[in-house]
This record gives structure tokens, C-alpha cells and sequence, in this order.
């Protein structure tokens, strides 16, 4: 039985933050991904708390931190690629339900 309390939760702020990410590479605003760092934090607060993904969702606004970084030196080829781990976590959240 999928716990749905989480899906309705992260769902939209994953969604949200992946967004603000993607719309502040690609407009080159730091600012904007610095934002997505701070949406994402709560999510990836409660979700650390399972043993076995802790490090996982603690690193997601860490690379979304590196990401505005990244965009505020102009290296927009590294900010995309350090959206990859947001990326892989709406995957799992939407793949999960499926394969359980």
C-alpha cells in the first residue's frame, strides 16, 4: 500500500522545484535556482529520515545549490548536469508505486 500522504506532498514541490530549476538554467538566473534549493529542502528533510536513502535526498539541494553556482559562473553544461539527481528522484517517485 503506497503512503500517500508523501506522494501528494512531494509530488508538487518536487515538480515545483524541478520548474524553478529548470526555468533558472535556463535563463541564467542564480537566484532562481537558489529558490529551487529552498523548496526542495523540507522534502528532502522528511525523506532523509529512511536509513537507506538519507544521503540521497540530502544531496538533492546541495547539487541544486551547486547548480546556481555553476550558472552564476556561466558553466550552464554543469548546472543542467547537476539536476540529474532531482531528476532521478521524480523518477523514482513516480516508478516506485509501479513496481511495488
Amino acid at each position: 500500500m503506497p503512503d500517500w500522504s508523501t506522494f501528494i506532498l512531494a509530488s508538487p514541490a518536487a515538480a515545483l522545484a524541478l520548474i524553478v530549476a529548470v526555468v533558472g538554467v535556463w535563463r541564467g538566473a542564480h537566484n532562481w535556482l537558489f529558490a529551487a534549493a529552498v523548496i526542495i529542502i523540507p522534502l528532502s528533510a522528511y525523506l532523509s529520515m529512511a536509513p537507506r536513502y538519507q544521503w540521497y535526498f540530502l544531496l538533492i539541494p546541495i547539487c541544486l545549490a551547486a547548480s546556481g553556482f555553476a550558472v552564476k559562473r556561466q558553466q550552464s553544461h554543469i548546472a543542467w548536469a547537476l539536476l540529474i539527481p532531482l531528476v532521478g528522484f521524480l523518477a523514482w517517485q513516480e516508478l516506485a508505486p509501479v513496481v511495488q
